[in-house]
């Protein structure tokens, strides 16, 4: 029963946030997005800057299960520039596993 309940808040937080961030790319036509590839302990990630502010820190390699840092730089960059691409034209962020196997990316 607990398991069912961290579920459902997990999901409730995670498509809140989606919406929050969605409702933030509609709400200016002005915006300046910018992508910079990171390296971290485990690998390689990307952040995504809204007018110079944080605004998307991906650290691990999104739509696939567990955290798995992405292999180099520039999976990670194409990636990100996947992620900017939607925001440019007000689109979710989100990235799907069909995606990402189209960019020659996996979780392996």
């Amino acid at each position: 029963m607990k398991m069912i309940e961290t579920i459902r808040i997990a999901a409730m937080l995670g498509i809140t946030g989606m919406a929050a961030i969605f409702y933030s790319c509609h709400s200016s036509p002005h915006v300046r997005y910018d992508l910079n590839v990171v390296k971290h302990e485990q690998g390689w990630g990307y952040e995504i800057l809204r007018d110079h502010k944080p605004f998307i820190y991906q650290q691990y390699i999104p739509a696939i299960e567990g955290n798995k840092a992405f292999a180099d730089k520039r999976s990670a960059k194409k990636t990100g520039r996947l992620v900017l691409s939607k925001l440019q034209h007000h689109q979710m962020p989100t990235v799907s596993k069909e995606e990402l196997k189209e960019l020659g990316i996996s979780g392996d």
